[in-house]
């Protein structure tokens, strides 16, 4: 019996087109069908296997709902909080975080073709119990700055939007490489890493290039372990600072001192609450300054920040806290409010500026706007008029005394450690 000799494949209509229209068809496809057509043949492989790896997304810090906290259960936090309660969801995404961690490891041309990233460092303490390694899975710890976690993230040379959460709350396990991103031109930042990882991020990237920055409550873990006060990562904005001829968008979130020992634990040490105090003066110069460095290219302003929802744990009388100044909006006032309230910002097309002036970080009465002084009321509007008349162009603008969310600082492990949403 004589075999007859098998024929050829016939190529499919989508082979059979040319090559620019197989790329202008393919961005129309979801990722599932993306996926199909990868392992349908060679050529429908070369034609989608960039789109299938061209955006990642293996985080959870951007969702909006709201969980209960670790260790109180009367506070509710969003998933970029450090201690917000975690689900199947979570671990489920760890797991991903894992297998795509070996792919990459195992075929990094892959990732050439990917341009947008975004990851969140998920802490597993609350499902693993520290010191018993035989419990826990390798992966578990693939977050907590390990080598592999470094090797995964080198691997991506092309990458241009850049968005990572630091949620462990622990320092590295192992040194992150020298350079990260180098081709980052939108940078957003979470939770807090440790000074070597932004020192090896900020380092990298091009800041003529960068065009978008967002620093959500950032705070870097010290290179030496201490129990002071972790306060926000200093130093990184001044490497940008007169730099970044480029950026359009600047938004920065963070939690601020609502008036002298707001949280309990600083009543009870005078010394940490004079440092804290040195470091937000040393923050609020350095922010000041690179807003200054930027105005003439801003498309995009955003600053928030709220007091730590613990001060009302404090002593201090409702009153007290009424008629003293505040010393988040004493930082303000002195060094942001002369750089944002004077122009020119040319560019400028949408503003934002929240929490300033913050009476409620519990959110149950009306702003301080409704139950203020009279003066209260003209000075905030004086101030409003000022920043109409220094932004001309702008089609947007949100100016409110109640920052969007509430703030919290920590102890963890008996290290008092400023952390929020």
């Amino acid at each position: 019996m004589i075999k007859r000799p098998k024929r050829p494949r016939r190529p499919t209509i989508f082979e059979r087109l040319p090559e620019e229209l197989r790329q202008c068809l393919v961005p129309y496809c979801d990722s599932t069908t993306i996926f199909n057509l990868c392992i349908t043949s060679k050529a429908t492989y070369n034609a989608c296997i960039g789109l299938l790896y061209f955006h990642i997304d293996l985080s959870c810090h951007n969702a909006t709902d709201l969980r209960r906290h670790n260790f109180h259960s009367v506070l509710d936090v969003t998933l970029d909080h450090l201690h917000a309660s975690q689900t199947d969801a979570e671990r489920r995404l760890l797991l991903r975080q894992s297998k795509f961690s070996d792919l990459v490891l195992e075929n990094p041309q892959l990732v050439s073709h990917t341009r947008s990233f975004k990851w969140t460092c998920l802490s597993t303490d609350q499902w693993y119990v520290p010191g018993s390694p035989e419990h826990v899975p390798s992966y578990a710890r693939l977050n907590y700055g390990s080598d592999q976690l470094w090797t995964t993230f080198s691997c991506f040379t092309a990458v241009n939007e850049i968005d990572l959460a630091f949620l462990t709350g622990k320092p590295d396990t192992s040194i992150p490489p020298p350079s990260l991103f180098p081709t980052a031109t939108s940078l957003s930042l979470t939770g807090m890493p440790t000074s070597a990882t932004l020192s090896s991020i900020f380092s990298s990237i091009t800041p003529s290039k960068l065009k978008h920055l967002r620093l959500n409550n950032l705070h870097s873990i010290p290179t030496t372990p201490t129990t002071h006060h972790v306060g926000f990562a200093l130093g990184h904005l001044s490497s940008l600072t007169n730099r970044c001829t480029s950026l359009q968008s600047f938004h920065y979130h963070s939690t601020a001192e609502y008036f002298p020992g707001s949280a309990p634990h600083h009543q009870h040490h005078p010394t940490l609450w004079q440092q804290i105090m040195q470091k937000e003066t040393l923050r609020f110069t350095e922010l000041a300054a690179f807003i200054e460095s930027v105005k003439f290219t801003l498309r995009d302003f955003f600053f928030e920040h709220g007091p730590d929802i613990d001060y009302v744990g404090s002593s201090v009388s409702a009153q007290q806290r009424q008629n003293n100044p505040l010393p988040m909006d004493q930082l303000f006032d002195a060094h942001l409010r002369p750089v944002i309230s004077t122009g020119p910002w040319p560019q400028l097309r949408r503003f934002r500026l929240l929490g300033i002036g913050y009476r409620d970080p519990m959110f149950v009465t009306t702003s301080w706007l409704e139950e203020g002084s009279q003066n209260d009321v003209h000075v905030y509007r004086d101030d409003v008029k000022m920043l109409l008349d220094a932004m001309p162009g702008v089609c947007e603008i949100a100016v409110s005394d109640k920052a969007g969310r509430p703030f919290y600082n920590h102890v963890v492990s008996g290290k008092f450690l400023v952390l929020g949403m």
